[in-house]
């Protein structure tokens, strides 16, 4: 990772991208996903949720996905996404997104939780980290990587590859969620006591999201 230059604080979300983008190196996810992101904007935009039904997108039917478990196309939670970031509620509909798949990957994680509080911080990070890496279909795509990175005292997660990536339109949002998840991640599960700042490297990959661990406390 190129050295990070600084602390992105706030964003705009853009314009979609054209359809034809979609399909282009599909992913797959876990239906809580799409689950998620359809409460997140019901919650917070009745009209995008409403929009979102309109082309099939519904509470019932991604509720019905998550009852069968199985691992399903990214394609809706993508289109879904899109259709977010014209909401002028968007950043703050990928943030409680994040916060609510967060609580989701610690009830998958919860027998690994129970015995980190007796660990070291920097094995508690490595933990989380792997953890996170085994149910990255959950919240950032099944073909994802994160990463930790570690340069001039600094600690630094990527996201490579999720199913935000690589489209202008669903980034910047996609990295809110991203920041959330992993901010709630290390705080209520791996007992870290930090925040989880983007930032931004020296050369901007459309495939990857990057974030500083911010120490509150040892």
């Amino acid at each position: 990772m190129p050295a990070p230059l600084s602390i992105t604080r706030s964003a705009r979300l853009v314009t979609p991208a054209p359809d034809h983008e979609l399909h282009v190196g599909a992913h797959t996810c876990g239906p809580i996903l799409q689950f998620e992101l359809l409460q997140a904007t019901s919650a917070l935009s009745p009209e995008s949720y409403e929009r979102a039904a309109r082309e099939g997108l519904t509470l019932e039917r991604a509720r019905a996905l998550v009852a069968r478990g199985e691992v399903i196309s990214a394609g809706p939670a993508i289109r879904l996404s899109r259709l977010i970031t014209t909401d002028p509620h968007g950043y703050d509909i990928f943030g409680l997104c994040g916060i609510n798949l967060a609580d989701t990957l610690r009830k998958q994680m919860r027998l690994l939780g129970s015995a980190l509080g007796f660990l070291p911080r920097p094995l508690r990070i490595r933990l989380a980290m792997s953890a996170m890496q085994r149910h990255k279909h959950l919240f950032v795509g099944s073909r994802s990587e994160l990463v930790i990175h570690r340069e001039g005292g600094h600690v630094y997660v990527g996201v490579i590859d999720s199913i935000f990536s690589g489209r202008e339109d669903t980034l910047i949002g996609g990295s809110e969620l991203e920041r959330r998840a992993i901010e709630a991640i290390f705080r209520d599960f791996a007992r870290v006591s930090c925040r989880i700042v983007k930032v931004k490297p020296k050369r901007t990959r459309l495939n990857e999201s990057w974030f500083e661990i911010v120490s509150s406390s040892p």
